[in-house]
């Protein structure tokens, strides 16, 4: 069913897919669609909560998102994603690289005589026993 003597322009949705699908078999596809600010916090807060244990992290993030979603500007939205993204690429980043070897790097888990010293302190201890 189609209402072509009415003009939609935008049409602003909760990201349900299925009502957005609906208006645009009635009103044509040539109209915006916006998602609602309001909902958007939402899912971002539930899923950061879902991910993130840490509330420091969950805020630190959370404002990320805030300045993406507020920037006045698509130069301002570019640098806040960028950043955004930096953060994400090295939690990534540390997570396959360092996280799955805690303990050849971690203080907690490496003991004995070496267990605590970086690579200058061993190589100056060896050299100097002799």
């Amino acid at each position: 069913m189609k209402a072509p003597e009415i003009k939609l322009n935008v049409l602003m949705t909760d990201d349900d897919n299925s009502g957005w699908n609906a208006v645009k078999k009635v009103f044509g596809e040539d109209l915006r669609h916006f998602l609602c600010h309001w909902h958007v916090h939402e899912n971002w807060k539930k899923k950061i909560r879902q991910l993130i244990k840490d509330e420091k992290l969950q805020a630190e993030i959370y404002a990320y998102l805030c300045a993406c979603l507020q920037a006045p500007s698509e130069m301002l939205f570019s640098r806040n994603v960028e950043e955004l993204v930096k953060k994400i690429f090295f939690l990534h980043y540390f997570h396959n690289y360092y996280l799955c070897r805690k303990e050849i790097w971690a203080k907690c888990f490496r003991t004995g005589e070496f267990g605590n010293v970086h690579t200058k302190i061993c190589l100056l201890k060896v050299f100097t026993i002799n």
